[in-house]
C-alpha cells in the first residue's frame, strides 16, 4: 500500500507571534476588509441575506491622528456603514471591551452607523462576550479564532493568500495553502502557443471521432467515483493533446465548480503550483508525460493527498512510458487499483476523412479521401497537409505519391515554423539544432557543459545557442 499523505494547515493565523505587532494587525485588517470578502448579516431574514458583501472600506484617519475609537469605515452591499476597531491585544476582559465601546459610541455614534465591529487579535473573555451580546446588539466582538476562521473561509482563496504572504509571510501562507502560484495555468494558456494567424500547426481543428473516448474521460475528470489518476497512451500526431483540449473545455463549460488546469510546459524546474487553489476540486492535465523528467513532483504528491476529496491527474504520453508512469504515481501516493491507462487509438478511415473535410475548407474538399489515406491515422499530416493545400502551397499532385508528400509536409511545417523564429541563426543552423535536440532527446540544456558541446558542434556562441533554445521553446518547436 502506497504511504498515507496528508497535509495539515494549521487551526489559525499567528497573531500571537512577538514579531506581529498593532501595525501588523491594522495592516491586515485593512487588507481584509477590501478582499472581496463577506461578513454575517444580524438582520438576516427570509428577505435579507445571511452575508453582506463589503463593496469598499476605507482607513478613518492615519495612525496616530484622532480616530474617534474607529479603524476603518465600511460600505456594505445594502449600502449600510459598518464600521471597525482593531485591538492588538492577547486577553481582551470585560473592562477592555467597555472602554472600546463607550469611546466608539461618544465620539463616533453621532454618526449613527448601522454596525459596530470590535476586532481582538487574542482571546476574549466571556465576561466580555457576555456584555456584548446582552447590552451592545448593535456590536459585534470576535476572538483571533473567530476572525482566522472567517477570513479562511469567506475570503476568495487567491487574495487570501496574498494577504497572508504579505502579512505573514511566504512560508506562512505555504502553511495554509500547500501549492503556490506558476506551475500551474489555464486551458486557454497552454493552447495560446499554437494561436494566431498564419501557423501551420495548431488544436483548433474540429474535434472528429473518439466520442466515446471523450465521454469516458470526461467522466473521470469530473471527480467521481473510480479510478483518480489516468494515463492516455498514444503514438505523437494522432491527436491526444487535441482530445486533452476537448475533454478540458467540455469540463470547464459543464462541471463550473471543477478547476481545471493545465501544467505550464515553460515553467521552470523548481516551480510549484498555486496555493490559493483547491486541490481537492482540480482536473489537472500533464502532456507529454513520456517525458518522466518534466512530471512536477510536488503537484503529484498533493493531488494524491486530495484524491479521495476528488483532485484528478489526466497525463499523456506515448507508448512504452506507462510503467515508469506507474510505479512514479504509487511513489507520489496513488495505489495500483486507483490508475488506468487508456489507450488512445488512430481514427478511423471515415472519421479521417472527416478531419481532413475541416482542414481542407469547402473548395478542397474533394480531396479529403486522398489527404486522409496518405495521412494514415497521423492527425498532424492531416492538418498541416490540409492547410498546406488549402493555402494553395502544395497541390493534388504532390498528393499522387505518398511518401513525398509526407516528407514535403514536414519539411514545409519544420522550414516555416523555423523561417518564423530563427532570428541571428541561418535556418540550416536551426534544422541541425532542433534535430540534435531530437536525436539526443531529454536533451538537459542546463548543463553548461552539454550547452557548450552542442555551442561547439553546430560553430556558434554559446549565446547565441541559448537564444535559439528560448525561440523554439517560444515556438512550440521545443518543450520543456
Amino acid at each position: 500500500m502506497p504511504e498515507n499523505h496528508t497535509i495539515t494547515a494549521p487551526a489559525r493565523l499567528p497573531f500571537h507571534a512577538e514579531s506581529f505587532t498593532w501595525e501588523h494587525f491594522e495592516r491586515f485588517c485593512g487588507a481584509y476588509m477590501v478582499a472581496g470578502t463577506s461578513l454575517p448579516n444580524p438582520n438576516a431574514s427570509e428577505s435579507a441575506p445571511a452575508r453582506l458583501r463589503i463593496l469598499d472600506a476605507v482607513r478613518y484617519g492615519s495612525p496616530g491622528a484622532k480616530q474617534r475609537g474607529i479603524d476603518f469605515l465600511a460600505t456594505m452591499e445594502n449600502r449600510s456603514t459598518w464600521v471597525l476597531q482593531c485591538k492588538r491585544i492577547a486577553n481582551f476582559r470585560k473592562g477592555d471591551a467597555e472602554k472600546a465601546i463607550a469611546k466608539a459610541e461618544t465620539e463616533f455614534g453621532p454618526r449613527h452607523p448601522a454596525r459596530y465591529l470590535l476586532w481582538v487579535s487574542g482571546g476574549v473573555s466571556p465576561d466580555a462576550l457576555d456584555l456584548v451580546h446582552q447590552s451592545h446588539p448593535d456590536w459585534t466582538l470576535w476572538d483571533g479564532e473567530r476572525i482566522s476562521n472567517e477570513f479562511l473561509l469567506h475570503t476568495p482563496p487567491r487574495q487570501c493568500c496574498q494577504i497572508i504572504s504579505g502579512i505573514f509571510g511566504g512560508g506562512c501562507a505555504k502553511a495554509f495553502f500547500p501549492l503556490p502560484d506558476e506551475l500551474l495555468i489555464r486551458t486557454d494558456e497552454f493552447f495560446s502557443r499554437w494561436a494566431g494567424g498564419g501557423k501551420l500547426f495548431h488544436h483548433e481543428a474540429a474535434f472528429v471521432g473518439r466520442e466515446a473516448l471523450l465521454d469516458q474521460v470526461l467522466a473521470f475528470a469530473r471527480g467521481g467515483k473510480g479510478s483518480r489518476a489516468l494515463i492516455l497512451s498514444a503514438p505523437g500526431g494522432i491527436g491526444k493533446t487535441r482530445l486533452l483540449r476537448a475533454v478540458a473545455e467540455r469540463l470547464e463549460s459543464e462541471a463550473t465548480g471543477r478547476l481545471v488546469r493545465f501544467t505550464n510546459p515553460d515553467a521552470s524546474l523548481e516551480a510549484e503550483p498555486p496555493r490559493y487553489e483547491d486541490a481537492a476540486q482540480m482536473s489537472v492535465f500533464h502532456d507529454d508525460a513520456h517525458r518522466i523528467e518534466s512530471i512536477p513532483g510536488l503537484l503529484v504528491r498533493i493531488l494524491a493527498a486530495q484524491q479521495s476529496g476528488g483532485s484528478r491527474l489526466i497525463l499523456a504520453a506515448r507508448p512504452g512510458a506507462g510503467e515508469v508512469l506507474r510505479e512514479r504515481l504509487m511513489e507520489s501516493g496513488y495505489a495500483s487499483t486507483d490508475i488506468e491507462t487508456l489507450d488512445v487509438k488512430k481514427l478511423k478511415n471515415p472519421e479521417m476523412e472527416r478531419l481532413a473535410m475541416a482542414c481542407l475548407g469547402v473548395e478542397k474538399e474533394h480531396l479529403a479521401r486522398s489527404l486522409a489515406g496518405i495521412a494514415d491515422g497521423c492527425a498532424l499530416i492531416t492538418l498541416v497537409g490540409g492547410e498546406l493545400l488549402r493555402r494553395g502551397e502544395l497541390t493534388h499532385l504532390d498528393l499522387i505519391q505518398s511518401a513525398h508528400f509526407r516528407a514535403e509536409v514536414f519539411r514545409r511545417f519544420e522550414g516555416q515554423e523555423l523561417d518564423r523564429i530563427r532570428g541571428s541563426l541561418d535556418r540550416p543552423v536551426m534544422e541541425k539544432l532542433l534535430r540534435s535536440i531530437a536525436l539526443l532527446s531529454p536533451w538537459e540544456a542546463h548543463d553548461p557543459a552539454k550547452a557548450a558541446a552542442m555551442a561547439d558542434f553546430l560553430g556558434i556562441a554559446r549565446g547565441q545557442l541559448d537564444a535559439a533554445c528560448d525561440s523554439l521553446l517560444a515556438s512550440g518547436l521545443l518543450l520543456r
